[in-house]
């Protein structure tokens, strides 16, 4: 399956519908979890560096995660359409666990350690083992359209 079939695919399968969230059943009395909203209305320069690879080369892009995403469906979206459109694939640096876009097809990278430097460092990781073109945060995916 090529990139762009790939993500068409995902951009055919988004739904609003999300499973069952079984922790609260299991594990009564649990936090509640708080979200954050994305953010609408952002606007970024064009990025030189994802377009300076041979036109048959991949260029990959981070989407950093560091708190639950609110509408994951919604940035699924965003970044199936930039797929196809761009020749792009994302690539999910989640710092806190399952960030819900494995759902979708996307591949998503756990960013560990004991402090912020640990985890800035595991992220720096990721981003050579990919050859990331570059890194944004997940609230301002929605302002990249």
């Amino acid at each position: 399956m090529t990139t762009e079939e790939k993500y068409l695919s995902v951009l055919a399968n988004i739904s609003a519908n999300a499973p069952l969230d079984l922790d609260p059943l299991i594990f009564p009395g649990a936090a509640e979890k708080t979200v954050k909203v994305v953010r609408k209305g952002c606007v970024f320069p064009p990025s030189a560096k994802l377009w300076d690879r041979a036109e048959d080369q991949t260029s990959y892009i981070g989407i950093r995660v560091k708190s639950p995403i609110a509408e994951p469906q919604i940035v699924a979206a965003y970044l199936a359409a930039a797929a196809v459109e761009r020749q792009i694939v994302p690539v999910f640096l989640s710092w806190n666990g399952p960030c819900g876009m494995q759902q979708f097809g996307f591949r998503v990278e756990r960013i560990s350690g004991a402090s912020e430097a640990e985890c800035e460092q595991c992220e720096e990781q990721a981003v050579r083992f990919w050859n990331m073109a570059i890194v944004v945060d997940v609230a301002d995916v929605t302002g990249m359209s």
